[in-house]
């Protein structure tokens, strides 16, 4: 460098000042020019890379290929990618069979070194996802008919892209990229099936699943009670309480006086009460969604025996023997339809009646008329009440005159009278003359 820089200056020496100028030039030129060539002789390391090429994708299939690129370097001869020699090409091809990131960092060699390494290209290679999370029911039961949001959230593994199969009881619904699904309740037992599968083929993980119940709409009322038949009833039996059917109920209950006495499907019921009473009952109508408004009440009146007969009397406390006296009373507490009253006179039955009079055909002296009241299938009986008429004589009629077989008769000898029975006489006063 020294011997060209001496030279310069003898043809400058030799020119003289008036190509003072032109030398200048040609000398500017000729350092220049030297420089120039004299670059191949100083080695230098390529700059670093800029940041790799991995064809735009963040995710990668598993057993699928990545390829990597880069840009040229200036003064490399070769690459490395992850501190491997990859050559002199731009680029490389790479397939992994297991999931997970990767990342890829490029430096650019020569003779004299490799620069630092670029800044790194991520990827995530994937495979099948796992389950979807937090599977679930905006409500665990619904009426039939209705929507329920079903939701979820990405399973692990889950990568852009990913789906989700949808089925409810094992019928396919649809495919999805949403994490929601808007389930349309049916009747029953409503089983959502979610999965969810990585894009490209990969696979899909495992299903979850989550139950509705769908409720059909409640029952509508419910009719009153059908049987029994009789609204009274006595104690101490078998009563059978039975009630018509009502669409679409799959159970029904029965109250008695607001306390629930039975719940089943069955639409009889058994009751036997040993104290007298009335009691009020209602039946509902039930299904899975709920129960029907109540019937009308229906009421039984359970009856024992019933008291005494009320207000036993007589018309007349006396009366000619031979005529007729009315006999009435009232009816008992604790009777019900049915009751019959038996009468008795001078302990001897003499009917039994539903009505509450009797009519009495008067005897001579005491008639002592007794009546007591049973209420109906053997429920039993009141006590009973007496009342007495006095059954009188009137003054019997002139006897007709007697009969005597014969005018005459020896003395000392029996002599037959005969008369025929006097109306009303009782005794007989007998008189004659000398």
């Amino acid at each position: 460098m020294n011997i060209m820089v001496s030279k310069i200056k003898y043809f400058k020496n030799i020119e003289g000042s008036m190509r003072s100028v032109l030398f200048d030039t040609y000398a500017k030129m000729i350092l220049l020019f030297i420089a120039m060539v004299s670059v191949p002789a100083f080695s230098a390391v390529p700059a670093v890379p800029g940041t790799p090429w991995g064809g735009g994708e963040y995710y990668h299939p598993i057993n699928s290929t990545i390829t990597i690129t880069w840009s040229r370097q200036g003064g490399a001869t070769y690459y490395l990618v992850n501190g491997a020699n990859v050559g002199s090409s731009l680029s490389k091809t790479y397939s992994y069979s297991t999931y997970g990131g990767r990342a890829f960092k490029v430096q650019a060699c020569n003779s004299d070194g490799c620069s630092a390494q670029s800044s790194g290209r991520n990827i995530w290679v994937y495979t099948a996802p796992g389950s979807v999370n937090n599977l679930s029911a905006a409500s665990s039961s619904a009426r039939e008919g209705s929507s329920v949001g079903i939701a979820w959230s990405l399973p692990g593994g889950g990568v852009t892209g990913v789906t989700y199969n949808v089925s409810v009881n094992n019928v396919f619904k649809t495919i999805t990229s949403s994490t929601a699904y808007t389930l349309s309740v049916a009747a029953g037992s409503n089983s959502v099936r979610v999965y969810a599968c990585n894009p490209e083929g990969v696979g899909c993980g495992s299903s979850k699943t989550v139950t509705v119940i769908g409720t059909p709409p409640a029952p509508g009322r419910a009719s009153s009670l059908t049987s029994p038949s009789s609204r009274f009833q006595p104690i101490n039996t078998n009563v059978t309480l039975a009630w018509p059917s009502v669409s679409s109920a799959t159970n029904y209950r029965l109250y008695e006086d607001g306390t629930r006495i039975y719940s089943g499907s069955g639409r009889s019921f058994i009751q036997n009460h040993s104290q007298f009473g009335s009691r009020s009952y209602t039946v509902r109508a039930c299904n899975s969604g709920g129960c029907g408004t109540s019937s009308n009440p229906y009421s039984i009146y359970y009856y024992t025996g019933p008291g005494g007969v009320v207000n036993l009397s007589a018309a007349s406390s006396s009366a000619r023997a031979g005529s007729s006296v009315g006999i009435s009373w009232g009816a008992p507490g604790g009777s019900v339809p049915g009751v019959v009253y038996n009468v008795y006179v001078n302990n001897a039955l003499r009917t039994t009646t539903s009505g509450t009079g009797y009519t009495l055909s008067v005897a001579a002296g005491s008639n002592s008329v007794r009546v007591y009241a049973c209420n109906p299938q053997g429920a039993g009986c009141g006590s009973s009440s007496t009342v007495a008429v006095n059954g009188t004589l009137g003054i019997p009629s002139v006897p007709v005159a007697p009969v005597i077989s014969n005018s005459y008769h020896p003395i000392n000898t029996s002599i037959p009278i005969i008369w025929p029975e006097a109306s009303s006489g009782i005794t007989l006063k007998h008189y004659y003359t000398e």
